[in-house]
């Protein structure tokens, strides 16, 4: 699993953020353990089935679209507010 090079578009907290995220994968890596990791939505899996099923709700043609109500969010903060917030979440 590659770190993706650093996005300057994204705010400085958004790439500390991801910064965090590749070093926690690295470190689970490091140690053998067998990690599946989401680069959109900084989610890390050790279970294949678990993580082929929340890829496949990427695969909807929006990285951030919540399959429960359809409502599409511009970006992994907002989609998360909208997961919590949400009756269905």
């Amino acid at each position: 699993m590659q770190e993706e090079p650093e996005d300057l578009s994204l705010s400085v907290s958004e790439r500390s953020s991801r910064m965090r995220f590749w070093s926690f994968v690295k470190e689970k890596q490091e140690n053998g353990e067998i990690v599946m990791a989401c680069s959109s939505c900084l989610l890390v899996f050790t279970d294949p089935l678990l993580y082929r099923t929340h890829v496949n709700t990427h695969a909807l043609g929006s990285t951030f679209r919540c399959v429960a109500c359809g409502t599409v969010c511009d970006d992994r903060v907002a989609f998360q507010r909208h997961l919590i917030g949400a009756p269905h979440g």
